[in-house]
């Protein structure tokens, strides 16, 4: 028998958590309104010694840091998703489980060992979370997305024998995901009759939480975001960001090397906000393109400072340094701007 559930490539595909539930969410009229309406802020980690920077969104409906929330039911809220958890050690045949779930209409989010997964090419023992979404009988293999070899986020494929290993050999220890319950499986599938209420001035304020225009963040709220126990760690929102990463760029050296997974994030918001205007503009809370013009300006300009990320990643050119300063204040001040505009154009309901 074969079972492959609908699939396609989300717009969120940084982080695992968020590509693959984005991936079915953007199909959906009602889903899409949730979508529009969040992934708008985002948190950005960093110490004073310039040592990492790590960027992760903001969820503006539960005011949680999201990544570590997409596969902990208990904290899943108003999701255009419904989403089940189960216990790693009830499940001894996690093919039979695979199985009943995909029958079903649910999506799989499960904790492996990459290293018995061939696609990954991993020597080492890594632990993290894959997603899966069909299965192929007769053909012996499972349909899984994820991240292989520093490449964007894909479809792959794994025999039943690298799942059945992989799944086994998952006891070892896994520092980076210790925010997560590793022997808990995941399944999830799109929420029946979900019903969303988009508000362009809930909108509007989320622009300006993001332009620190209006903080609304207070106290316990703030909590919430930062999931580290380190002693110096600081922490920025939404625009502010962009002077992180500036600072971080005027300030590297051969001991602190750039994550371009951070990189990547950063483009991908420029991305996904531009998919918001284009969402307003085609809702008629827009009258004319300008600002989505302008937007993907920043969005060009985004895309320029990855490639050159990637570059300076292979080269070490000081010039590559410069050259993505200079995009990072360019985008600052245009990203700024454009949303500034946005702000006091927007038609509110």
């Amino acid at each position: 028998m074969v079972k492959i559930l609908e699939y396609q490539k989300g717009l969120i595909d940084v982080y695992n958590g968020y590509a693959c539930t984005t991936s079915f969410c953007v199909k959906n009229d009602e889903a899409k309104k949730w979508f529009i309406q969040n992934y708008i802020n985002y948190i950005t980690r960093y110490n004073s010694k310039n040592e990492y920077v790590f960027l992760d969104y903001f969820y503006s409906d539960f005011t949680y840091n999201s990544a570590i929330n997409f596969f902990q039911p208990e904290n899943i809220v108003n999701l255009p998703y419904v989403c089940y958890s189960a216990p790693s050690s009830e499940v001894d045949n996690i093919i039979n489980f695979i199985h009943e779930k995909i029958n079903t209409g649910f999506y799989i989010c499960l904790f492996v060992n990459l290293k018995y997964l061939d696609a990954y090419c991993q020597k080492d023992d890594l632990v993290h979370d894959i997603f899966i979404y069909g299965y192929d009988d007769e053909r012996q293999i499972i349909y899984s997305t994820g991240y292989t070899n520093g490449k964007k986020y894909s479809s792959l494929i794994h025999s039943y024998d690298e799942i059945c290993l992989a799944y086994k050999n998952v006891t070892v220890d896994s520092p980076e995901h210790r925010w997560f319950d590793t022997k808990r499986i995941s399944f999830f599938k799109p929420r029946e009759n979900f019903v969303y209420d988009f508000n362009t001035l809930d909108f509007t304020e989320k622009l300006k939480e993001y332009l620190n225009i209006e903080v609304a963040y207070q106290k316990n709220k703030r909590l919430l975001c930062p999931n580290s126990d380190r002693n110096d760690e600081k922490v920025v929102y939404g625009i502010e960001s962009i002077k992180v990463l500036i600072h971080f760029f005027e300030n590297i050296t051969k001991s602190n090397q750039i994550d371009l997974r951070q990189l990547y994030f950063f483009f991908n918001h420029k991305v996904n906000m531009r998919y918001k205007i284009r969402y307003l503009l085609d809702n008629g809370y827009l009258d004319d393109s300008y600002l989505l013009d302008e937007y993907d300006k920043i969005v060009d300009f985004a895309q320029r400072c990855l490639n050159i990320s990637i570059k300076y990643k292979m080269e070490q050119n000081n010039i590559c340094l410069k050259k993505i300063v200079f995009y990072l204040k360019q985008i600052y001040e245009q990203e700024c701007c454009v949303l500034k505009k946005l702000i006091k154009t927007i038609k509110n309901e």
